[in-house]
């Protein structure tokens, strides 16, 4: 099977429909994203668990701060400088760390 192009011009493009709006491209620039984050957990969360709910709430301060921002999610947001449990109430602790990770976020 075969591809057909319009009119035999493979550089030939589908007709604009008047009165719909057409997508505007999207450009994305990569940027080293440092933010101050903050978890409650159970006191007795592993350091991995501390880990990934850092990351986690680093994710959601991306997407909310960039929309449309996308995470390089093959190098994980890393913390910098290291984690600070905060405040333990009641068996819940308090973690606040910075995390930087790389970020393509949409230019205006």
């Amino acid at each position: 099977m075969g591809l057909m192009f319009l009119g035999g011009n493979p550089d030939a493009s589908l007709p604009t429909v008047p009165g719909i709006a057409q997508p505007s491209p999207v450009s994305f620039v990569l940027r080293e994203v440092p933010l101050d984050v903050e978890v409650a957990l159970p006191s007795t969360a592993s350091d991995a668990e501390v880990r990934a709910a850092l990351q986690a709430a680093y994710r959601r301060e991306v997407e909310a701060l960039y929309p449309g921002a996308q995470i390089n999610e093959s190098i994980p947001p890393a913390v910098i400088g290291g984690v600070i449990e905060a405040d333990s109430v009641d068996g819940q602790t308090t973690y606040t760390a910075r995390l930087s990770g790389r970020v393509s976020v949409p230019e205006p």
